[in-house]
């Protein structure tokens, strides 16, 4: 599984957090595709967008296809956001769980896009 996101935060400059990262995630799977590449497994592609905002998409992808995950119903964390809470209980598997046997996520961050500069040129 391949995953990138794409949305904003306060020092972000817009569409490269992480835009790059989804340029990037589609031109591999565009290259693939063009050498005719047949791999012996399904490769995921998802773009997510809310990371910034708590990992909204990659959690709704989480729970919609590969497990329910429980988060802590103690009461000094009541207060807190799903996503800053500590799990609790085991994590229930979905079927798609033993589907994925390794996920990478590409992200550049909010930063300037500074590409093809040789050490010590400015830009």
């Amino acid at each position: 599984m391949l995953t990138a996101h794409l949305d904003s935060w306060a020092a972000g400059t817009g569409a490269t957090d992480d835009g790059a990262g989804v340029v990037i995630a589609m031109e591999a799977m565009r290259i693939l595709k063009a050498v005719g590449v047949q791999p012996a497994r399904t490769i995921r592609l998802a773009l997510w967008t809310g990371e910034e905002q708590g990992s909204l998409g990659a959690r709704a992808y989480v729970h919609q296809h590969l497990a329910d995950l429980r988060v802590s119903q103690v009461s000094n964390q009541m207060g807190l956001p799903d996503f800053l809470r500590s799990l609790a209980g085991p994590v229930q598997p979905k079927p798609d769980h033993m589907r994925i046997s390794a996920a990478y996520t590409l992200d550049a961050g909010g930063g300037k896009i500074r590409a093809g500069l040789a050490p010590g040129t400015r830009h």
